[in-house]
């Protein structure tokens, strides 16, 4: 299915250090990196003419868990890159503002792996089901 991403700051932070305009202005701020890719200091953005744009980000925290990234926004840490489905409930409740919309990061896929069999079983099917319905935008 589909994925899409939302660059998030909580309300404190963005308070304390501004609200970014443009992805260029990051620079000036505190980034949480993913690191578990291969580019994790770059973030990648479409401008108004759709064209990507390639931003060299930097910050005091990087982990391979999102949810940790995620837990530090809310805790004023900085500004960091989630998927809907992580951070959906924290937009509703405002814990977590999504910042440069107009430059919205490149959707990418989630998808269920598993074994290749002419029969799935109903538990697999069942998880699959139930991943879909949850996590879709």
């Amino acid at each position: 299915m589909p994925c899409s991403f939302h660059v998030c700051a909580s309300p404190g932070y963005l308070k304390k250090h501004g609200m970014p305009e443009h992805p260029d202005e990051l620079d000036k701020h505190n980034c949480l990196i993913y690191s578990r890719g291969s580019k994790s200091d770059s973030w990648f953005f479409k401008d108004e003419q759709g064209e990507v744009l390639t931003i060299k980000v930097k910050g005091t925290f990087r982990s391979d868990t999102g949810y940790l990234l995620m837990n530090t926004a809310l805790n004023d840490g900085g500004i960091f890159i989630g998927p809907t489905y992580m951070v959906a409930n924290a937009i509703k409740e405002g814990s977590l503002i999504p910042i440069l919309d107009d430059y919205t990061p490149a959707n990418t896929g989630l998808y269920a792996v598993y074994p290749y069999s002419k029969l799935v079983s109903k538990k697999v099917r069942a998880l699959v089901d139930y991943l879909a319905d949850t996590w879709s935008d």
